[in-house]
Parts: C-alpha cells; sequence; structure tokens
C-alpha cells in the first residue's frame, strides 16, 4: 500500500510486497533490496526518504518500522529495527 505523493525508485529486489505499507511523501531512491520473509511486515511511515542502494529484511511474524520524518543515507542495511525521529 502506498501514500499519496509516494515514490519510489527502480528497485534490485522485492520481495512480499502484500507486507509492504508506505505512508504519505516517501521516497525510496533507486537500487533498494526490500525483503519480507515468512509474515514480516515492513511500514514505513509519512514524510521518509530513503538513499539508493538500501537493503532492508523482516521476517518471521516481526514488523520493522521506519518513523515519520526520518532520512536513511544511501547503502544502509536494517534488520528488524524501529528507526524513527528523535
Amino acid at each position: 500500500k502506498y501514500g499519496l505523493q509516494s515514490y519510489m525508485g527502480k528497485p534490485i529486489f522485492l520481495m512480499g510486497l502484500r507486507n509492504f505499507y508506505f505512508g504519505k511523501r516517501t521516497r525510496i531512491y533507486p537500487g533498494a533490496r526490500l525483503e519480507s520473509h515468512n509474515g514480516g511486515i515492513i511500514e514505513i511511515q509519512d514524510n521518509v526518504s530513503i538513499g539508493q542502494n538500501f537493503h532492508c529484511i523482516s521476517g518471521e511474524n516481526q514488523k520493522l518500522v521506519i518513523g515519520k520524518n526520518t532520512t536513511i543515507k544511501h547503502k544502509k542495511l536494517c534488520r528488524i529495527c524501529y528507526i524513527e525521529e528523535e
């Protein structure tokens, strides 16, 4: 599910698309690799910017949340965590 004014550049790999949730004004630049394994959920909240070549994995019925107003630089790896604005 995508929110209004969201953008995703050409990804390298996507797995488990039905478990992805994107908020409003979410920007994911090219080269992303997003993986949802065994019921894992990836939720990216409002006004998030993710740089190129981001790798994100959620699995085993876990929920990975990237909180609102977050910026993640390019070439980062995220596994089962919660990233939120300070």
